[in-house]
């Protein structure tokens, strides 16, 4: 159903500059906002995820710009409070797509980095991550899961913050 509705959009992002006779950016962005507010208002859980979406992307922005400026102060300092390790922490994500951007996300982020997937015994996904500073493993676990995994399956399955599933999930 979503991916639907994206097409549908770009489809109409593309028609509008060429029912103008204008083939620009500004026509082409023109046709995508008017598209995504028609569907929208058709299905308002395509909005929903839509927006979700981008202020998820700028949630991501943030949490990098803050990690470097982390960094930079760790590293001027002359005798910098380093306590590599790397932590396992265990996955809600279970799609490939969200493994990815999960693992993306946490490598994009300075001070850590993904270095593998494994599973367990169980058959459970584990990401292992590699941070300068894990002080508290089971602290580093909770911000992980609590800053980035539950705010991607917010977006990528319509669920809020704490996993459960929402009015505009239920719709579809």
């Amino acid at each position: 159903m979503m991916y639907r509705n994206v097409v549908l959009n770009m489809f109409l992002s593309l028609l509008w500059p060429a029912l103008n006779g204008r083939m620009d950016a500004r026509s082409m962005i023109t046709g995508f906002v008017l598209g995504f507010l028609v569907i929208s208002i058709v299905e308002p859980a395509y909005g929903k995820r839509v927006l979700g979406g981008m202020a998820f992307t700028v949630y991501v922005l943030l949490a990098i710009l803050e990690s470097n400026l982390r960094l930079a102060w760790i590293v001027i300092q002359p005798r910098p409070p380093l306590d590599p390790g790397i932590v396992a922490i265990p996955l809600t994500v279970t799609t490939d797509l969200e493994i990815t951007l999960l693992a993306s996300i946490i490598t994009l982020t300075p001070g850590t980095l993904s270095v593998d997937l494994r599973e367990d015994s169980q058959g459970r996904k584990h990401l292992l991550v590699h941070s300068l500073q894990v002080k508290d493993r089971e602290a580093f676990r909770r911000e992980i899961k609590e800053r980035f995994e539950q705010r991607l399956l917010a977006v990528t399955r319509g669920t809020d913050w704490a996993g459960n599933a929402t009015q505009a999930q239920e719709e579809e």
